[in-house]
């Protein structure tokens, strides 16, 4: 499900990067609340305090209540680097595995 909801919120920016419509900027930034959201909280609850505080400033940039002042070649920029960050991390794995020696 967490790769599911990555790839989604991906598409979203990169279509959000590519379109000038404001009313589809909003949207996005709702889906970005929901999924990152969804997202932060398994972070949470598997102790990823990192993953979780990633999550928590790409909210707090995409939410749609407050616009935040960056020019508009900076905020392409963001959209493309945050979705190829977010895609690379539904395909990347980064758990441990821990062997336990059981005699």
């Amino acid at each position: 499900m967490e790769r599911a909801l990555k790839i989604t919120v991906a598409l979203f920016l990169i279509l959000s990067a590519f379109t000038s419509s404001p009313d589809f900027d909003l949207l996005v930034g709702f889906i970005v609340i929901v999924a990152l959201g969804i997202l932060a909280y398994n972070s949470h609850l598997n102790k990823k305090l990192i993953e979780m505080t990633m999550y928590l400033v790409i909210i707090g940039m995409f939410q749609p209540f407050y616009e935040l002042p960056i020019e508009p070649k900076a905020w392409l920029v963001l959209d493309i680097v945050i979705a190829v960050g977010l895609i690379i991390s539904a395909f990347v794995s980064r758990t441990k595995v821990v062997e336990s020696n059981v005699s």
